[in-house]
C-alpha cells in the first residue's frame, strides 16, 4: 500500500520502479551474511532470513506498480 501511494504522490509509479528495481540488482545477500551462517540456509528464498523481512519481495512490489501502470 505504501508504494501505490508513493508512486500516486509522485505521480506514477516509473520513478519507484526505477528505484526498487537498482535496489534489487544492488542486493546481495551471498557478501552480508558470513559463511559460518551456511547451516540456517538463510539466503534461500524463504529461508529464516524472510522473518526478519519489514517489506514483500522486491519483486512483488514491481510486479504491483507495473501493474498499476498498466491501468
Amino acid at each position: 500500500m505504501a508504494d501505490i501511494t508513493a508512486a500516486k504522490l509522485m505521480g506514477g509509479p516509473e520513478a519507484l520502479i526505477s528505484a526498487l528495481s537498482q535496489l534489487k540488482e544492488s542486493n546481495n545477500l551471498d557478501t552480508a551474511i558470513p559463511s559460518s551462517s551456511c547451516l540456517c540456509n538463510l539466503t534461500a528464498p524463504r529461508g529464516v532470513s524472510r522473518m526478519f523481512d519489514k517489506h514483500p519481495a522486491l519483486e512483488d512490489r514491481l510486479k504491483t506498480l507495473r501493474e498499476m501502470k498498466q491501468e
